[in-house]
């Protein structure tokens, strides 16, 4: 915490073909404007580039024991399906909440390296990165509004506002307007209303440390029923 880095000092390369907790890491990073998504392979002919494949929870049927499972493991056949979505925007009402795995979220830059990762390889993608590293602190991506330049220099009325500085849509940061995009520890950002909600999961320091006892005793519990529940239904099957 003593060395936080600004979204714009991030780089995140991609080949694209991330998915499940990778692709999560990936697609939520670039939603919250947390740093440059870059690509590298892929077919350079096609110029749309996804930063990832799906983001959602799957389950195989190899893992299952259910009528239409077992049916398909006669067959030799494996199906692996979703269970598990992920979306942008679920808090907010009346917006159309599409799954990440059905929309495609496009790189901030592309490289022109069109092989598999190799670590003999580090020292070019550190080299590509210090080149868009530089580029950042003047130039960005007009199509991801995003990504914010943050800065000390915008300040806002509005209690636990932060922010910075948008793309314009000339490709060029534009110093000239602040907007807000964070808020301080302890809330949460209200991107439709631009404002904080104060985070009231968040516990008092005075209570803490018992919360903490008591949570992890709790969890310990739990946790030891479930393994027995769990044996108890595998020996049942």
């Amino acid at each position: 915490m003593k060395n936080i880095r600004k979204p714009t000092d991030i780089i995140i390369f991609t080949d694209g073909y991330s998915y499940s907790a990778t692709s999560d890491f990936i697609k939520s990073t670039q939603l919250l404007g947390g740093a440059i998504i870059v690509g590298f392979s892929g077919n350079p002919e096609i110029k749309s580039f996804d930063v990832s494949q799906s983001n959602s929870g799957v389950i195989n049927t190899d893992d299952m024991n259910d009528e239409w499972s077992n049916k398909f493991k006669k067959l030799n056949f494996t199906l692996s399906y979703t269970i598990i979505e992920f979306f942008s925007d679920i808090d907010y009402p009346k917006v159309l909440n599409i799954p990440l795995e059905f929309k495609i979220n496009l790189i901030d830059e592309r490289i022109d390296y069109y092989s598999q990762y190799d670590d003999e390889h580090y020292y070019d993608f550190v080299t590509e990165g210090l080149k868009i590293y530089e580029k950042y602190k003047f130039q960005c991506n007009k199509l991801n509004k995003l990504l914010i330049y943050y800065t000390n220099l915008c300040t806002f009325e509005k209690k636990g506002l932060q922010g910075g500085f948008e793309c314009g849509d000339n490709g060029i940061w534009n110093f000239t307007k602040c907007v807000p995009s964070y808020c301080d520890n302890g809330y949460i950002f209200d991107k439709i209303n631009k404002e904080c909600i104060e985070y009231i999961c968040i516990d008092e320091k005075k209570n803490c440390a018992s919360f903490m006892a008591w949570n992890y005793l709790y969890n310990y519990r739990w946790c030891i029923f479930s393994y027995i529940h769990f044996f108890l239904l595998r020996w049942r099957v």
